[in-house]
């Protein structure tokens, strides 16, 4: 079934971490969650210039950065390769496992998704929400739900994909995952002075001429760092004297001033 709507929480507005966000990041995670071509189990294709079509002005790096921000901050996963995009929380949100129909709607979306990476962070949200909330409707088509339910689900909040040396979290069966070059920095030294988080990704410390999703993670999360240390320049103070010495704009009087 083609879906019609998409549903939007109003309680988002309420959660730090989508406050957080810049407007433009916002833009894209609603364009994104409304896209005709968003299946069931929240995936879309990532088509950046044609992202950009949709709005006018709008460049592809402009939705580069954008996506950059909300990777960064789990939103969404983006698979490269097979030019895919997640909305990370689809499932859980979206209400598809209230209806036993849309459930298996979603489990056949899921089943077409080209991303294995993909597939298995939607596994992990679906098995989380199984175990979370087992009385929903959705359960009930058992045999179609078998296979996302026994899948190797990832945990993408501990495992972005990059260095698959590092064990991560998964439900279903353990696996050796990655984990991701662009786990936050710690931005205070010990003794509290403030430090930079890095420019680049883990694996290119001094930048690369490649294209790398995790040094553009990296880099806009620097840049929200350095605007933050941003000290505002200070105000220089006029004094607007009046005809008895004093100023209209602050306590001293000319004589003191002078």
């Amino acid at each position: 079934m083609a879906r019609e709507h998409a549903n939007i929480r109003l309680d988002m507005w309420g959660d730090g971490d989508w406050r957080a966000l810049s407007m433009p990041a916002q833009w894209l995670y609603e364009l994104l969650l409304t896209h005709p071509k968003t299946n069931r189990a929240g995936v879309c294709d990532w088509r950046p210039r044609r992202l950009a079509a949709m709005a006018a002005g709008l460049s592809v790096g402009d939705v580069e950065r954008m996506a950059a921000e909300l990777v960064a901050g789990f939103f969404i996963v983006i698979d490269e390769d097979t030019e895919e995009v997640l909305v990370r929380s689809y499932v859980k949100h979206d209400g598809v496992l209230k209806q036993p129909n849309m459930a298996v709607t979603m489990a056949n979306d899921w089943t077409g998704v080209a991303s294995e990476r993909l597939r298995s962070v939607v596994a992990f949200e679906v098995q989380k929400l199984k175990a979370e909330h087992p009385d929903l409707p959705g359960w009930k088509s058992a045999r179609q739900l078998e296979t996302i339910l026994s899948f190797s689900g990832v945990n993408v909040k501990i495992d972005p994909s990059v260095d698959p040396s590092v064990e991560g979290e998964s439900m279903g069966r353990t696996t050796t995952t990655a984990t991701s070059t662009t786990t936050a920095t710690p931005l205070h030294k010990e003794g509290g002075a403030p430090s930079a988080p890095p420019i680049f990704c883990e694996r290119h410390p001094v930048g690369t001429d490649a294209a790398c999703r995790a040094c553009k993670v990296a880099g806009v999360a620097f840049e929200r760092w350095a605007a933050s240390q941003e000290e505002p320049a200070p105000v220089e103070h006029k004094h607007v004297w009046m005809p008895d010495g004093s100023c209209n704009t602050c306590p001293v009087m000319q004589e003191d001033a002078a």
